[in-house]
């Protein structure tokens, strides 16, 4: 019996090495579809989402009182791609609409890059 448990607690840590391991290789493979995201931003654009029951005239007027222009609209999650004069700064106009109650999140638009295949 003695011998059983000593083999046992001798194999167990090289078993549960040998399944960390397989486990980070497969995990790595399920990633590899996944976009991954470059640490780059687009130095002129943000992505605003504003709140649920905003209206369209409201967050217009928001934007043109920022001098913005909006470059797309995803209705369905209530966000703006938004761009930013060259003559403004980034980080003043993400500020400003941060500090708005109608708007619930913005941030930078990270570049993202889409990689198929093995890692």
């Amino acid at each position: 019996m003695k011998v059983w448990i000593l083999l046992l607690l001798l194999t167990l840590p090289f078993s549960v090495l040998a399944c960390a391991a397989r486990d980070t290789t497969e995990y790595s493979r399920k990633n590899a579809l996944r976009p991954r995201v470059n640490p780059e931003y687009v130095p002129d654009e943000l992505l605003v989402k504003f709140r649920e029951g905003i209206a369209d005239s409201r967050i217009s007027d928001i934007n043109e009182s920022l001098n913005v222009r909006v470059i797309r609209i995803m209705p369905a999650r209530r966000l703006y791609r938004i761009k930013v004069p060259k003559d403004k700064s980034l980080e003043e106009v993400r500020q400003t609409y941060s500090s708005l109650p109608e708007v619930e999140t913005v941030g930078l638009n990270y570049k993202i890059q889409g990689h198929i295949g093995t890692p």
